[in-house]
C-alpha cells in the first residue's frame, strides 16, 4: 500500500494536526524568523531608538567642534549601560538591519575620552563593547564601524604610552583581510597609527615609507588639510635626514614607494601665468606694501629666469619649455604674490605649492609668494627669487632634500646664516634628471587637454 494511499484513509482531522505543526515548526525554527517583542520590551527598544537619536544629535554638535562636554559623556555612559542591561534590543537591531549601531555608541564614547584626552577611559569604554565589534553584529552592516573601532582603540593605546599594544593591534590590521577596504579617511588615520607604530618600536624604515604613503594620500585627496600636511612633511624630513657617514650621496630622489609625481612624458610647453593681485586686496594696503603685490616687470623676469634654471636641469633627459600667457587664458602653472600665508593655514611659511594630479602625473599648479616675511618685514627681490626657485623644483615634482645646501632643503637658510640660494646645486640637478629618467607609472593622457581656467 503506497504512503499516498494510508494519507488518504487518515481522518481529516488528523491532516490538519500535522499541517499545522508542520507551519510551526517553520515558523519557530527558520534561520531568517526573529522573535516578536512583547509590549514591555517594545517600549524598552523604542525608549533606545530615542535616546540614540538624541545622543546622536548632541554628539554631531560638540564633536564638531572637537569638545566633548560632561552632559554628552553622560548621555553616552547612560545609552551604554542601557544597552548592557538589555541585549536583546542588539539583536533586534540585527533583524532590523542596523548591527553595527552598538559598536558605533561604544566608539563615539571612546572618541569623548579621547578629545577630552583619557585614553585610559577610552580602552575601558572600549573593552566593555568588544563584543559589539564580533562580525555577527557587522556582517549586514559593511560600514566604516569596524574600521573606526581600531582606530579610536589604537590611539588610545598610543597616547596612554602602551605603543607595543598599539603595535600589536595595528600589526594584525594592516594584514587582516578587511584592512584594504576602508575609505580614504580611514586608510590616512591607520596610516598615521602605524607609522608611529613602526617608529616606536624603531622600525625606521617602515615607519618613513608609511609616512610618504600618507603624505601622498593627503597631498592627492585631502590638499585642504595644510596644517597636517605640513607636519607629515617635516616627519618625512626628519626620518629622511641622510647618513652623516654618506653626505655626498648624488640625488635626494625617493622610489621606494612609487609615490613620487611628475609631469606627463609627452608634454613639453607648459603655460605660465603670473595672476595679478585683486585691486580691493591692494587698495587696502599702504602704497610701500601696495608696491609689493605688483607684478612687475622686472619681477616676472626674475621669475621666467628661475623656471629657465630648471629646464636648463632637465633638458638632456626631458626638453620642457615654459610659456607666458596672459592673465584670464587657460594655464598649467600660475604665480601669486600675498601679503602673508597666514590666512592659508602657512604662517609659518614663505612660500606655498599646491598641484593637482592625475594618477602620478602633476596636471596643474599653484605657487603662492609671501612678499612679507613670518617677522612682518618686507621680503627683499633674493629672498622671493630663492622661494620662488625653491617652490618650482615641487611644481616639477620634486621633494625636499634633506641637505641644507639645496635648493630643495626643507630647512630655512636664514636659520644657519646662508645667503638665499640663487643657483641650483649639482644635487638638485642629479635629483630632477634621476626623477624624469625613472619616472613613475604613467597613464598616457597628456595634461594639455586637462588644463584649467581659473
Amino acid at each position: 500500500m503506497s504512503y499516498f494511499t494510508i494519507w488518504f484513509k487518515k481522518p481529516l482531522l488528523h491532516h490538519l494536526t500535522l499541517i499545522l505543526i508542520a507551519v510551526i515548526g517553520l515558523t519557530l525554527f527558520s534561520p531568517s524568523r526573529a522573535m516578536a517583542l512583547s509590549r514591555h520590551d517594545s517600549r524598552i527598544f523604542n525608549h533606545f531608538v530615542q535616546l540614540d537619536r538624541q545622543v546622536g544629535q548632541l554628539y554631531q554638535q560638540e564633536t564638531h567642534l572637537n569638545r566633548c562636554s560632561p552632559q554628552l559623556l553622560n548621555a553616552l555612559e547612560g545609552i551604554n549601560g542601557y544597552l548592557q542591561m538589555h541585549p536583546f534590543i542588539a539583536d533586534e537591531l540585527l533583524r532590523q538591519g542596523q548591527g553595527s549601531i552598538p559598536l558605533s555608541l561604544t566608539i563615539q564614547q571612546a572618541t569623548c575620552f579621547n578629545i577630552n584626552k583619557n585614553p585610559i577611559g577610552a580602552l575601558r569604554v572600549l573593552e566593555r563593547g568588544k563584543r559589539w565589534s564580533n562580525p555577527f553584529y557587522l556582517s549586514k552592516n559593511p560600514d566604516e564601524t569596524y574600521h573606526q573601532f581600531v582606530i579610536e582603540q589604537a590611539e588610545a593605546l598610543t597616547k596612554s604610552n602602551q605603543h607595543k599594544r598599539a603595535f600589536d593591534l595595528l600589526n594584525q590590521y594592516v594584514h587582516s583581510p578587511i584592512a584594504p577596504y576602508g575609505n580614504k579617511n580611514t586608510q590616512a588615520a591607520i596610516s598615521d597609527l602605524w607609522g608611529e607604530a613602526l617608529l616606536s618600536q624603531g622600525m625606521v624604515d617602515e615607519s618613513r615609507r608609511m609616512y610618504i604613503r600618507y603624505l601622498g594620500s593627503l597631498r592627492q585627496y585631502s590638499p585642504h588639510k595644510y596644517d597636517e600636511i605640513e607636519r607629515i612633511e617635516k616627519m618625512v624630513q626628519a626620518l629622511r635626514t641622510p647618513n652623516p657617514n654618506n653626505p655626498n650621496t648624488k640625488h635626494y630622489v625617493d622610489f621606494s614607494d612609487n609615490l613620487l609625481f611628475h609631469w606627463h612624458k609627452e608634454t613639453h610647453t607648459v603655460r605660465v601665468q603670473f595672476t595679478p593681485t585683486p585691486y580691493s586686496l591692494i587698495q587696502q594696503q599702504p602704497p610701500a606694501v601696495a608696491a609689493l603685490l605688483h607684478w612687475t616687470p622686472q619681477r616676472i623676469q626674475q621669475m621666467k629666469h628661475a623656471l629657465q634654471q630648471w629646464a636648463d636641469a632637465l633638458k638632456s633627459v626631458h626638453p620642457l619649455e615654459f610659456v607666458t600667457v596672459q592673465p584670464g587664458q587657460p594655464y598649467d602653472v600660475s604665480f601669486e604674490l600675498h601679503l602673508s600665508l597666514e590666512k592659508n593655514k602657512h604662517s609659518e611659511s614663505v612660500g606655498y605649492n599646491h598641484s593637482e594630479y592625475l594618477g602620478k602625473e602633476i596636471i596643474r599648479n599653484d605657487i603662492w609668494l609671501a612678499v612679507i616675511s613670518t617677522d612682518n618685514k618686507p621680503r627683499g627681490e633674493a629672498e622671493l627669487y630663492a622661494t620662488a626657485l625653491h617652490e618650482i623644483g615641487h611644481m616639477m615634482g620634486l621633494d625636499h632634500s634633506p641637505y641644507i645646501r639645496d635648493v630643495m632643503s626643507g630647512m630655512r637658510f636664514s636659520d644657519y646664516g646662508f645667503s638665499p640660494p640663487s643657483k641650483l646645486t649639482e644635487r638638485d640637478i642629479t635629483s630632477i634628471q634621476t626623477l624624469y629618467q625613472h619616472p613613475a607609472k604613467t597613464t598616457n593622457i597628456p595634461n594639455k587637454a586637462l588644463s584649467k581656467t581659473k
